[in-house]
C-alpha cells in the first residue's frame, strides 16, 4: 500500500501527493544560495493519439515518455505524474541556463525516441517557473501553479513551445523547442559580422539565446577564449557578470560580484580610445592598483580587450573580449568593429531588461539623450529606418561627425567643459536645424553625432556643413585660449539602394575616417568611396580564398652592388590582381590588412612563396643570393612567429640565413620591446634581420644598437637629399660611416639616377636598391635577369 501512495501505478513515477510532499520537503532546507525550477510537461494532441491509435497506446506513451523524464533528469529530479498526460518536473540546484539547456534539449531527444505506433511522432510543450537565488517563501503548489501558467502561454503559441516565467510570472518564450543556442547557421562564420548580429537579435526569440549564440560566433570569429558581459554600477563602485561565453577548458570570470576604486575607474574610463575600447596586457598593469589589476585581468586573462557600454550617454559596464592562451595584439579595424558590435549590443540590452525588469532600478529606456537632451540613437535609428526602409529618404543624407582628437581638449580643459562644449554644439545646431522638415539629430556616443538632413545636392550640403561647423568652432575659440580642434564629418547622400538606417550610418562613418589631418572637414561618400568599402570588405572577408586562387603574386626587386653591379639579393613584394585584371600596389591593400590583423596571414604567404622560390634554385644548383621579405610590426605581438617561419623552412629544407626580415624603422621604434625581443630568437634561428626605411622617421641610432639588425636599409629620402647640396652629401656620408662602424651592412634604397649612383659610390656605399638598377618582377622575369633562363610558375 505504501508503495502505491509514492509511484504512479502506471509508469512508476511519483504521484501528486508524494511527489508534493518531497519538493516541500527541499523547499523547507533549500540552500538561499542556489537556484531551482519546476516544469510543467503536457504532450501535444494526447488525445488524438488515444484515439487515433487506442488507449492501450496512448498508455504505452506515457510509459515511454515517463522513463524517458526519468533517465533525462536523473537524480537530481523528481519526476512527478500529476495526472493524465501532465508531468511535473522539479529540478534541484541548477542555474537558469542550464536549466535551459536541458529543458530544451529533452525536447530535441523526444522527437527521436521509438514509441511502439509505427508513424508516431510526440511532441511536448513545457512551461517552466525558475525559482532564483534568495528567493524564499515559496511552495510546491505556487512554483507548480507559475510553471502551469507558462505552460498555457506556450500552448497558445502552438505546439512543441517552451516558455519561462520565474517566481514573479514574468514570461520568456524561448523559440520553437530548438536548442537554446541552436546549431549555428554556417553563414554565420563569415560575411559582415555587423549585419549578422542584427539577424540574430530580429530572428531568435529569446534575448538570452540570441545573447549565447552572439557571443559564441563572436568568440569563435575572433579567436577569444572568453567573452563577458559587465553590468556596471559607478555610484557603488560595484561590477557583476550578465552574460559570458566560454571556450574550452577556459575558467569563469566575475563568479562572484566585485568592487572598484573611483582612481581605479577613471583610470580604465580615460583610457577608452574613439571606438570606446581599451586594451589591457597581463605583467602590464602598473597604472592600476593591485586589486583593480586582479578584477580586470582575473580568469587567467593574458589580453582583455574593454568595450564600453552606454545607455543614453551614462557608462552602464563594459563587454570583454578575452584571450587566456596567449597575448593578443588588436589592430584599429578590429577594435572599431568590437566598438561597434558592443554599442548594438547594449542597446538590445538595454531594452531588453527595461522591457523584463529582470534587473532592479533599470527603468524604461529614454527618448532623448541625457547629457544633450537630443533624440536618443535608438529612437534616431527607428525613425531613420522607417524613412529609409519605406522608401521616403531619396534626397536625404545620413552625416557622421566628430571633433577630432577630442580626448586631448578633455585632459587640456577638463571633463566639465568637454562636455559644456557638447552641450553647446547640441544647441548650436538645433538653432540651424531647426524647422526643416524630416530631419534628426542625435548622439551617437561621446563626442560623435548623427544627422539626418535633406540632401539634394551633395557637394552643396557639404559645403553648408562644414562652414556650419568652422563658424562654431572659431566662435568657441574665444573661449579656451589655444584651442585646437576640428569637426570632421563623413557625408553618404542616400539612394534607392540603401537598405537600411544602419548601411547608411556605416558609410557616413567610413566617409568620416577618411578626412585627413588637413584640408577639408567634410568627405563625401562617393563612387570612390563605395569602391574602396568594397575593396576593403572583399580583401578582408576573402584573403584566404583570394591566396588558394593565386590573386596575389609575389614580386623580387633585385639589390645591387655598386662596385660590380652584381645581384647581391633581392626583396620580396606583393601585387594584387583584382577581378578587372588590374594590378594593385601595395598601399591599396596592405592598411586594410593591417588594420584588420589579417596582414600577418599574407606576410606567412610571402615568406612561403619565397622559401619555395630558394628551393627550386637549390634543385637547380644555382647561385642563390638572401632574400628579404616584409614583416608587419604585429609579427613583433606573436610568440609563435619564429616558430611559424621555422616550419616553413624545415618544410622545404632552405637554410635560414638565406631568409631575412624587414622591419620598418617606424615600426620597430613604435613597438621597440616587442621588436626587439622578435629580432633575437630571429637571431637565435639563423634568420636575417633588416631595418627598412631607416631616416624616414625617427632615426634614433641607440636604437639600431640596442636591437640586433644584421642590415640597415637607409631611406630614399636622403638618398635625394644628396643632390641637394654638400650638406646632403656629407650628412650620408658620416651616417653610412657610422653604421658600418657599429658592424652592420649597409643598403641605400629608392635609386633612381646615375647621379644618385656615382655620389653613392664616392661615399662609400657597398650595395643598392632601386628603380634605376631594377623595379620589382615577377618571379620569371627576375630569373631571366639573374640566371639567365625564363621560370617556371612556383606552385
Amino acid at each position: 500500500m505504501r508503495n502505491q501512495e509514492e509511484r504512479d501505478l502506471l509508469t512508476g513515477l511519483y504521484g501528486p501527493k508524494t511527489g508534493r510532499w518531497l519538493v516541500g520537503e527541499y523547499l523547507s532546507k533549500r540552500d538561499p544560495y542556489t537556484s531551482c525550477g519546476m516544469l510543467a510537461v503536457n504532450i501535444d494532441d494526447f488525445r488524438a493519439i488515444n484515439e487515433e491509435y487506442g488507449h492501450f497506446a496512448g498508455d504505452q506513451v506515457l510509459v515511454v515518455l515517463a522513463g524517458f523524464l526519468a533517465c533525462h533528469f536523473g537524480e537530481n529530479g523528481i519526476v512527478i505524474r500529476s495526472g493524465g498526460d501532465e508531468f511535473m518536473i522539479f529540478v534541484k540546484t541548477i542555474p537558469h541556463k542550464e536549466l535551459v539547456k536541458q529543458t530544451v534539449a529533452f525536447m530535441d531527444a523526444l522527437r527521436t525516441l521509438q514509441f511502439p505506433m509505427e508513424g508516431c511522432v510526440v511532441t511536448c510543450s513545457v512551461g517552466v517557473c525558475f525559482l532564483e537565488e534568495n528567493a524564499s517563501g515559496y511552495s510546491y503548489d505556487n512554483l507548480a501553479e507559475n510553471a502551469r501558467g507558462a505552460l498555457q502561454q506556450a500552448k497558445k503559441r502552438g505546439k512543441n513551445r517552451l516558455v519561462f516565467c520565474n517566481h514573479l510570472k514574468q514570461h520568456e518564450p524561448v523559440g520553437d523547442g530548438k536548442n537554446a543556442r541552436p546549431d549555428i547557421d554556417a553563414r554565420y562564420f563569415r560575411g559582415d559580422v555587423i549585419s549578422i548580429a542584427f539577424e540574430i537579435f530580429d530572428k531568435t526569440c529569446s534575448f538570452q539565446a540570441a545573447m549565447d549564440m552572439l557571443l559564441e560566433i563572436l568568440g569563435l570569429r575572433f579567436q577569444l577564449d572568453r567573452i563577458t558581459v559587465i553590468w556596471t554600477d559607478i555610484k557603488e563602485k560595484t561590477t557583476k557578470r550578465m552574460y559570458q561565453w566560454l571556450g574550452p577548458g577556459i575558467p569563469e570570470a566575475l563568479s562572484v560580484p566585485g568592487s572598484f576604486s573611483k582612481e581605479d575607474f577613471l583610470t580604465l574610463f580615460h583610457g577608452y580610445d574613439e571606438n570606446g575600447t581599451i586594451v589591457l596586457q597581463a605583467g602590464q598593469m602598473g597604472q592600476y592598483s593591485e586589486d583593480a589589476a586582479n578584477l580586470l585581468m582575473q580568469g587567467d586573462a593574458k589580453t582583455v580587450l574593454y568595450a564600453a557600454m552606454y545607455c543614453e550617454g551614462k557608462y552602464t559596464g563594459a563587454i570583454s573580449y578575452v584571450t587566456c592562451r596567449e597575448h593578443r595584439e588588436w589592430s584599429g579595424e578590429q577594435r572599431s568593429r568590437l566598438g561597434e558590435l558592443t554599442k548594438m549590443i547594449s542597446a538590445h540590452l538595454a531594452k531588453s531588461l527595461a522591457m523584463n525588469a529582470s534587473i532592479s532600478n533599470i527603468l524604461a529606456q529614454p527618448e532623448y539623450d541625457a547629457v544633450t537632451g537630443l533624440l536618443s540613437f535608438t529612437k534616431f535609428k527607428e525613425e531613420t529606418e522607417r524613412l529609409i526602409v519605406g522608401g521616403y529618404a531619396c534626397g536625404y543624407g545620413m552625416a557622421y561627425l566628430d571633433f577630432e582628437d577630442f580626448k586631448h581638449f578633455n585632459r587640456k580643459y577638463g571633463y566639465s567643459s568637454g562636455d559644456e562644449l557638447l552641450k553647446d554644439y547640441c544647441g548650436y545646431m538645433m538653432n540651424f536645424l531647426e524647422g526643416k522638415p524630416e530631419v534628426y539629430f542625435s548622439r551617437v556616443v561621446a563626442d560623435q553625432f548623427i544627422l539626418f538632413l535633406p540632401c539634394d545636392d551633395a557637394g552643396e550640403t557639404a559645403a553648408w556643413l562644414e562652414q556650419l561647423n568652422d563658424a562654431f568652432i572659431s566662435d568657441e575659440r574665444k573661449g579656451y585660449a589655444g584651442m585646437r580642434l576640428r569637426i570632421r564629418a563623413g557625408l553618404y547622400p542616400i539612394d534607392r539602394d540603401c537598405l537600411s538606417a544602419s548601411e547608411a550610418i556605416d558609410a557616413a562613418n567610413f566617409a568620416r575616417r577618411e578626412v585627413r589631418s588637413t584640408g577639408r572637414t567634410v568627405r563625401i561618400y562617393d563612387e570612390e568611396l563605395d569602391r574602396k568599402q568594397k575593396i576593403e570588405q572583399e580583401i578582408v572577408n576573402n584573403l584566404d580564398d583570394m591566396m588558394e586562387k593565386g590573386r596575389f603574386q609575389v614580386y623580387l626587386q633585385p639589390k645591387f652592388s655598386i662596385a660590380d653591379y652584381q645581384v647581391t639579393g633581392a626583396e620580396a613584394l606583393i601585387r594584387w590582381t583584382l577581378e578587372d585584371g588590374t594590378v594593385a600596389a601595395p598601399a591599396v591593400f596592405v592598411p586594410v590588412l593591417e588594420k584588420s590583423g589579417r596582414i600577418v596571414d599574407l606576410d606567412f604567404y610571402v615568406f612561403e612563396k619565397v622559401v619555395q622560390f630558394l628551393k627550386k634554385n637549390d634543385r637547380k644548383h644555382r647561385r642563390q643570393v638572401p632574400i628579404s621579405v616584409n614583416a608587419s610590426a604585429l609579427h613583433a605581438m606573436e610568440k609563435d612567429t619564429v616558430s611559424r617561419y621555422l616550419a616553413i623552412l624545415e618544410q622545404y629544407e632552405v637554410e635560414p640565413a638565406l631568409t631575412e626580415i624587414e622591419l620598418t624603422e617606424t615600426a620597430a621604434v613604435a613597438n621597440f620591446d616587442s621588436a626587439k625581443r622578435l629580432f633575437k630568437r630571429l637571431h637565435g634561428a639563423q634568420i636575417r634581420t633588416s631595418m627598412d626605411d631607416f631616416g624616414a622617421g625617427y632615426s634614433v641610432l641607440n636604437m639600431v644598437v640596442d636591437i640586433p639588425v644584421d642590415t640597415v636599409k637607409i631611406d630614399q629620402l636622403l638618398i635625394r637629399n644628396c643632390e641637394q647640396g654638400e650638406r646632403g652629401i656629407y650628412f650620408l656620408k658620416s651616417l653610412i660611416s657610422m653604421v658600418k662602424g657599429l658592424g652592420y651592412h649597409v643598403v641605400c634604397e629608392g635609386v633612381e639616377d646615375a647621379e644618385q649612383v656615382r655620389i653613392l659610390k664616392e661615399i662609400g656605399c657597398d650595395e643598392a636598391q632601386g628603380y634605376w638598377f631594377s623595379p620589382p618582377l615577377p618571379i620569371d622575369k627576375y630569373e631571366k635577369l639573374v640566371y639567365g633562363e625564363e621560370g617556371e610558375k612556383i606552385p
